[in-house]
């Protein structure tokens, strides 16, 4: 049985059960498998009249429960059995479930587009593989059986209840299998890309991701937000949305994320304004309107009650199953409110030098003109080595070689397989992927993507090469005789055929 938590707090009953297991854990070939089972188990548990949810975050899957104690205790139970008896689901309920993330998120699940945490951390860390999972498509009842009983055990969660219970109201039961995956909380995330860089991506408009330090991110995301805005939606005019978000990596650090939604013929008009602005608020410190900003929001939060609970709930997860210190919630959000300017101007100073941008492919990205202007490097996120057309010819010299064309000098693509290289020759530029980085080989019909470690994606369609099927199936077989469950199937119909 999880330990039970309860956080004095006002309004309905409610209960959460949450579980030590998200994104972080998963590795890349087996991307979203997180979320699929959080639907999955809400499926088995079955409907009711009480307001039910669950979220999968980085590091924990919470299902939450909101009605009189009964019905709380109840759903709790009900899924408690789901977890218990989990060999219940059918094949037919994992592809109900996969339609359903298709259209809740169909960028993520269609297309393996790198996030700003995987160009951060790569594939294999971090949980940054969710940030794009078409490998959801291949997932399988016995990927998620497997999943659940090695992580969602009675020793990796925790029960928290808010609201109205009072002394006479029985806690829920939970009975929950044991074993599985020892809980560590020491875990960290590793060490990320450090160096400032722009890239390409298949998001609309762009994103800034800094690393911020925990003590600060509630109020560099107010004041970010704020000043950012000013600049880019209301004296520039690039955007109407402009927005942060933040998401807590380990017990130090935390991910802040500015996006903005500008359309593509001005993406990099608006990339440039925000790189100016932000680097002007780490000279210059933040406007005064936006420091108020942090003050009124602590404020607010200090005089809700429900918020206030709700941040002290979050913060008994934290501190059960992640092990991450944690101040009290009043004294935190007192703390906030009172930030000094100049100590967030040096945190804001500091995180740009973790800077990556993303800008819309779409756009107009010439790499030179655009990182001149930015004064960042711009990476297009080409395959892994580059080569010069002396060192391709070299290198593929002896072994098989697949064309777009049968008259060579015609052909605008070329690929060789040699050893454990791939070497892509396209137009005047040529490239060797180390196929042993290849974090998730993702098969369907005969085309193959590799995700690399790094997140960079190489494309082999065997419709556009020559005889195309069998470089496809080399490519296969060279992963697989290394890292056999790295080689992902997709056979679903529908849109999921669609996705690469």
């Amino acid at each position: 049985m999880p330990p039970v938590h309860r956080v004095p707090s006002v309004g309905p009953h409610e209960a959460e059960l949450s579980v030590a297991v998200g994104s972080a854990d998963e590795p890349a070939h087996l991307a979203g498998i997180t979320h699929l089972t959080e639907h999955l188990l809400l499926r088995l548990a079955g409907l009711t009249a009480t307001f039910t949810n669950g979220t999968t975050e980085l590091r924990t899957v919470t299902f939450t429960v909101q009605g009189d104690a009964e019905a709380c205790r109840g759903h709790l139970a009900r899924l408690a059995r789901a977890v218990r008896e989990v060999d219940r689901l059918t094949d037919e309920d994992v592809r109900t479930e996969l339609r359903i993330l298709d259209r809740e998120d169909p960028l993520r699940s269609g297309d393996a587009v790198p996030s700003p945490a995987t160009l951060r951390w790569g594939v294999t860390g971090a949980g940054t593989a969710g940030g794009s999972w078409p490998t959801v498509h291949a997932l399988t009842r016995h990927d998620v059986v497997a999943w659940v009983r090695r992580w969602f055990t009675a020793e990796r969660a925790v029960v928290v209840l808010l609201g109205s219970w009072g002394a006479d109201d029985a806690a829920p039961t939970v009975d929950l299998p044991t074993g599985g995956a020892a809980l560590d909380p020491t875990m960290r995330v590793p060490t990320g890309r450090t160096s400032p860089v722009a890239v390409p991506s298949a998001f609309g408009g762009l994103v800034l991701s800094v690393v911020v330090p925990v003590r600060a991110a509630f109020a560099l995301a107010l004041v970010v937000e704020a000043d950012l805005f000013a600049e880019v939606r209301h004296v520039r005019g690039l955007a109407y949305e402009v927005s942060t978000s933040t998401t807590r990596v380990d017990a130090a650090s935390v991910l802040l994320e500015l996006t903005v939604g500008s359309a593509p013929e001005v993406a990099s008009e608006a990339a440039v304004a925000v790189v100016r602005e932000a680097r002007r608020r780490a000279d210059e410190g933040f406007s005064a309107t936006a420091r108020e900003r942090v003050r009124v929001a602590a404020g607010a939060a200090l005089a809700d009650p429900a918020a206030v609970s709700r941040r002290s709930a979050d913060l008994v997860v934290e501190r059960t199953l992640l092990g991450w210190p944690s101040d009290d919630a009043t004294e935190d959000l007192e703390r906030i409110a009172a930030l000094d300017a100049e100590v967030l101007r040096r945190a804001w100073s500091d995180a740009l030098g973790s800077l990556v941008l993303m800008v819309d492919e779409e756009a107009d990205l010439d790499g030179d003109a655009l990182g001149s202007e930015l004064g960042l490097p711009v990476d297009l996120l080409a395959p892994v080595t580059t080569l010069s057309a002396r060192e391709f010819e070299r290198a593929s010299r002896g072994v098989r070689r697949w064309r777009s064309s049968v008259v060579p000098r015609l052909a605008w693509s070329s690929f060789a397989l040699s050893g454990t290289d791939l070497l892509v020759r396209q137009g005047s530029e040529a490239w060797s992927v180390d196929l042993t980085a290849t974090a998730v080989a993702l098969v369907r019909g005969d085309s193959v993507v590799l995700v690399g470690d790094d997140g960079r994606r190489v494309n082999v369609d065997a419709s556009e090469v020559r005889r195309g099927s069998a470089l496809v199936q080399g490519i296969v077989d060279v992963v697989a005789g290394f890292a056999p469950e790295r080689v992902r199937r997709i056979e679903a119909p529908d849109r999921v055929a669609d996705a690469p």
